[in-house]
């Protein structure tokens, strides 16, 4: 087996997804108030948005083609909603 020169990118990912779908969930329960919206989407777009997709590049380095697409399809579904 080749060396791996990527390390799993997979935690990243949903790291990512986690924390902005916290962020979220925390503004739609109502626990943040006034600038709490735009700090969950400022979180969503820059560390949901582009974590999610370098790890799903570095997966597909990795030559895991499932997480590769999970990870990707999960930045598109996200750019698709904010339409």
């Amino acid at each position: 087996m080749p060396e791996e020169r990527v390390a799993d990118p997979g935690p990243l990912g949903l790291a990512g997804f986690a924390m902005t779908t916290f962020a979220l969930s925390s503004w739609n329960a109502g626990i943040w108030h006034g600038a709490g919206l735009e700090a969950a989407l400022a979180l969503a777009f820059f560390y949901g948005g582009l974590a999610q997709l370098l790890a799903g590049m570095w997966e597909f380095v990795r030559k895991n083609t499932f997480a590769h697409w999970r990870l990707r399809l999960t930045v598109r579904s996200g750019l698709r909603s904010t339409r």
